[in-house]
């Protein structure tokens, strides 16, 4: 109810609470009470807000939510508006702390970073969204044969997609199965309008059909396969998806390269593939990029190399995770990747994994000019002889995350990691080994 009142006058408090359709009556009992200002908190929300919370009806019981995975579905389905000098990534970003701010959602941090990456629902605040989707029939969890909504969600159940074959589905635009065994699965035709496709930790009863016709789904602005060991291979076709704007392949599938037709999703703003690679010359071409996800190509040298200097190409990036990219990286190709971060100024999350034993190029680090943007910084792919020169306070203002190996730290590096200000986790590896005694 705080929440619900805050900023405004005591004017408007009367006023919000006398709208029509209110019980007046505050002697009902404590849960009906509880459900009624739950109720005055949703109808006070502004249109795309309401809409926002109403898709959270789609997530099972007690579900942890991956906050960026949210925000990309919003935005697939066109509830999230862009306006001037914001993208809409940062737009949905603070559609979802407005919705932690009303108290209608509940912010979780990461147990290990400190970062709110995700959020969970209250099952008052669950079961109100559930009743109000219902009335406005804005998500649909029935039959195919029972559904006349926009939007469908499975939930748990088992599924046989190709039931009810004469019914008709021109109307869906997002078909979303979660924790689901799925006993028969087709890229059914009916779908061509669809927009939003993920399948969630399900189970994949054997010899359903793959991904073979997904090129079909021409409007496909998010597709999320998320259902292990599942697909052998992606197909060729998924490059005629030129809307395509997310693609979540997490723990999917046992193949380890993405096809080459990839390079054609030029409206990709999120890839996650965090286990899977691509062939040489074709992440250059998604420079519309802001998330990426991604295992380095293996082999020799030369074709990591080539992906390093291809990552300078996205220069809209912000977000870059790789365990496995640069394994083994050697000087020169040190280098090559410090000239592409230099290239990506919009970065605000860095993670290269994957420690190894390399020579460590320090000329190529310290002439590095990083995005000053740069909020989080995981670097576990080298083990410095010292602090980067650029890590203070000067060159990385925002800095609130940091982990790096670092063999020994003299009082000028305890100096530059004092300075930053908005440090809030700090994990330095192999500190103080040797013979430092400072």
């Amino acid at each position: 109810m705080a929440s619900l009142l805050l900023g405004k006058s005591r004017e408007e408090w009367i006023k919000v609470c006398s709208s029509p359709g209110f019980c007046q009556d505050m002697d009902d009992s404590h849960m009906e009470n509880t459900m009624h200002i739950l109720s005055l908190s949703y109808y006070d929300l502004p249109c795309h807000l309401k809409t926002c919370l109403l898709h959270l009806c789609i997530f099972p019981d007690d579900s942890l939510i991956d906050k960026d995975y949210l925000i990309w579905k919003w935005i697939a389905k066109g509830f999230v508006e862009e306006k001037p000098g914001r993208g809409l990534f940062e737009a949905g970003e603070e559609y979802f702390h407005n919705l932690i701010n009303k108290s209608l959602i509940q912010g979780v941090d990461s147990e290990v970073y400190g970062i709110m990456d995700c959020c969970c629902i209250h099952d008052m605040v669950l079961d109100l969204i559930v009743s109000k989707s219902r009335e406005a029939n804005f998500v649909s969890d029935g039959t195919l044969s029972q559904s006349h909504t926009r939007r469908l969600a499975h939930k748990s159940t088992e599924l046989d997609l190709t039931r009810d074959t004469h019914v008709n589905l021109p109307q869906v635009r997002s078909f979303i199965v979660w924790r689901c065994d799925i006993v028969k699965w087709a890229l059914d035709p009916r779908f061509k309008l669809i927009r939003v496709l993920a399948l969630e930790r399900c189970t994949i009863r054997e010899g359903c059909h793959s991904l073979e016709h997904i090129g079909n789904l021409l409007h496909l602005r998010y597709l999320g396969i998320r259902c292990y060991s599942w697909v052998d291979e992606l197909p060729e076709g998924l490059g005629a998806l030129k809307f395509l704007q997310t693609l979540n392949l997490e723990d999917t599938g046992t193949f380890d390269e993405m096809p080459c037709t990839i390079g054609k999703l030029t409206q990709l703003v999120c890839l996650r593939a965090p286990q899977i690679s691509a062939s040489v010359g074709v992440i250059g071409k998604l420079t519309s990029l802001e998330e990426l996800q991604i295992a380095g190509p293996g082999g020799s040298d030369e074709p990591r190399r080539q992906f390093v200097k291809e990552l300078g190409n996205l220069c809209e990036l912000k977000v870059l995770k790789s365990d496995t990219t640069l394994k083994n990286i050697n000087e020169t190709m040190q280098t090559d990747l410090m000239q592409s971060l230099g290239n990506l100024q919009k970065m605000e999350h860095l993670t290269l994994g994957d420690s190894i034993r390399s020579t460590v190029n320090m000329k190529a680090w310290d002439a590095a000019v990083p995005s000053r943007d740069l909020r989080c910084l995981f670097l576990q792919i080298i083990s410095f002889p010292k602090l980067p020169s650029w890590i203070k306070s000067a060159h990385l203002p925002s800095l609130s995350h940091l982990e790096i190996h670092v063999h020994d730290l003299d009082k000028q590096g305890l100096v530059a990691l004092g300075g930053l200000s908005e440090l809030c986790y700090l994990r330095p590896k192999n500190i103080f080994n040797g013979n430092n005694n400072n």
